[in-house]
């Protein structure tokens, strides 16, 4: 699945185009959207670092990532295997000076607080389930 990722931006040339479509999307929604679709992930934290920083950061971070791509990827800290397209924009996103850690808690509040709401529920039905 890996492999299927890296095919369309092999090249500079294909990197170029994707950032001049990025840059030639006007309106908000469209232009997350395409993002999204490029990084295989959901959109929730793309409106959120829109709405604090700007496109052109977000531009930044997405051409980063298409060249780590193209040069093989970042490889996962505690194995050997290579991140995802959508794991490598995150990694950049949690690493660029630019975006002070307050503001990454507001860009992925909402996956934190899910997960956690989820435990719970989960931890419940198991007792409920063992006293059955």
């Amino acid at each position: 699945m890996e492999k299927e990722e890296n095919k369309c931006f092999k090249n500079e040339k294909d990197i170029e185009r994707i950032i001049e479509k990025c840059e030639e999307i006007e309106d908000k929604k469209q232009f997350i959207k395409y993002i999204s679709n490029i990084i295989k992930e959901k959109d929730n934290f793309l409106y959120c670092l829109y709405k604090l920083y700007s496109k052109q950061l977000i531009i930044k971070i997405l051409e980063k990532t298409l060249i780590t791509m193209k040069e093989g990827g970042l490889k996962k800290k505690d194995s050997d295997s290579i991140r995802t397209i959508g794991g490598t924009f995150i990694y950049y996103i949690k690493n660029n000076n630019d975006i002070l850690k307050d503001d990454l808690k507001k860009i992925f509040w909402r996956k934190g607080k899910n997960r956690k709401e989820r435990k719970k529920m989960y931890k419940k039905l198991k007792k409920l389930e063992i006293k059955n």
